[in-house]
């Protein structure tokens, strides 16, 4: 069984803007004395603060590869999602690029013609051994990304193979 391990840079910056949205929204009420724009500001703030942690909350999973099932263990709910290896039609993997241009492998599992469980090199530090393992599926071809897209299968939402 092949085990994931997260990379502490991926978890040090979900700290780090959560720690940041909080402190600008803890300033923010500070100084608010009832005006709209400050009002509207935290409201903002607020809602991506909130987006942001349900993004967390359903994205940090532990990924565990056996010989006939791929787990996902979320890290917070110990919620478990397990898809079985006969089940699914094979991967697919796209680059995700971040607002500073980096660029990062992430691979999709793919499940009645739907993209399913992320795993990305910028949150797992052996990206390339879970990708050895995933390997031994069908390769379905690149997908195109869009941060949207991603966002939604975060969130659990349907994103079909193009």
């Amino acid at each position: 069984m092949t085990k994931s391990r997260f990379k502490t840079t991926s978890i040090l910056l979900y700290i780090s803007l959560i720690t940041l949205l909080v402190w600008l929204i803890w300033m923010s009420l500070a100084e608010w004395e009832g005006e709209l724009g400050l009002g509207l500001f935290i409201v903002f703030w607020s809602s991506v603060l909130l987006l942001l942690l349900i993004v967390l909350v359903k994205s940090i999973n532990i990924v565990e590869i056996d010989h006939d099932k791929i787990k996902y263990i979320n890290w917070f709910t110990k919620k478990v999602i397990t898809y079985q290896i006969d089940q699914m039609d094979g991967f697919v993997s796209t680059d995700e690029e971040t607002r500073l241009g980096n660029s990062y492998k992430t691979i999709f599992l793919v499940v009645d013609n739907r993209l399913l469980g992320r795993i990305s090199e910028f949150n797992y530090a052996n990206f390339d051994e879970l990708n050895k393992k995933i390997s031994e599926l069908p390769f379905l071809g690149y997908q195109s990304n869009s941060n949207i897209k991603t966002l939604k299968i975060m969130l659990g939402g349907v994103v079909r193979l193009d």
